[in-house]
């Protein structure tokens, strides 16, 4: 019905129920020319739901991410940063690595699906985003949340910092098993190194000849 449904839709999209106003928002932003409206009254919406929604709509008609995901990259809503670090997923410019660098920095350690979701974000552009958050987090990465990180990221960087991690003895050795754990997804040179250095820096077993005299 295209224009004939807007004037009923953006009363929908007025409605009290937020499950009629993103149902609204999302047929206007099918009218043609209408998903820039669309996004705009879901970036204004009262719900976290729906100012993710603004995301997703986007994405669904071919909008440029970055530009939307800098508007909402300091949102108080982890729901909201979660949807724009999934948004990311596979865009491999140098912006949207700074993005999900700013994203990460406000990973409290504590949210198993904010950390999963910026594991989906860094699809595609792994190394810069990884690069790009140890620029701004500094010695910060080897604190628990920054840890997290490290055991998430796949870029081939990744499996150097999980080595770091296993040798530093402020590193709990609770932990040690899935800092190895997580090698078994990574491959290459990068993991090779990385083990090459693990082994040449763990203490060997003593041998016999060794022992000290009694």
């Amino acid at each position: 019905m295209q224009e004939k449904a807007r004037p009923a839709l953006t009363k929908m999209a007025a409605d009290e129920n937020p499950r009629l106003r993103a149902r609204a928002l999302w047929a206007l932003a099918a009218i043609k020319d209408g998903a820039q409206k669309a996004i705009e009254m879901a970036l204004k919406d009262k719900g976290d739901n729906l100012r993710a929604l603004a995301l997703r709509i986007a994405r669904r008609h071919g909008m440029p991410i970055e530009p939307l995901v800098r508007r909402l990259v300091s949102e108080k809503s982890a729901l909201v940063r979660r949807e724009c670090a999934v948004s990311l997923h596979r865009v491999a410019t140098s912006e949207a690595a700074e993005l999900w660098a700013e994203l990460a920095l406000q990973h409290d350690g504590k949210d198993r699906w904010y950390l999963e979701a910026l594991g989906i974000g860094e699809k595609g552009n792994e190394s810069a985003c990884l690069k790009a958050w140890l620029k701004k987090v500094g010695d910060a990465w080897k604190a628990p949340a920054g840890r997290d990180l490290g055991w998430r990221s796949r870029a081939p960087e990744a499996a150097g910092l999980l080595v770091k991690l296993v040798l530093d003895p402020k590193v709990p050795e609770s932990e040690h098993s899935r800092f190895m754990r997580s090698l078994d997804f990574h491959s290459g040179k990068a993991k090779e190194n990385a083990l090459a250095t693990l082994l040449l820096n763990l203490d060997a077993p003593a041998e016999p000849n060794d022992s000290p005299a009694p």
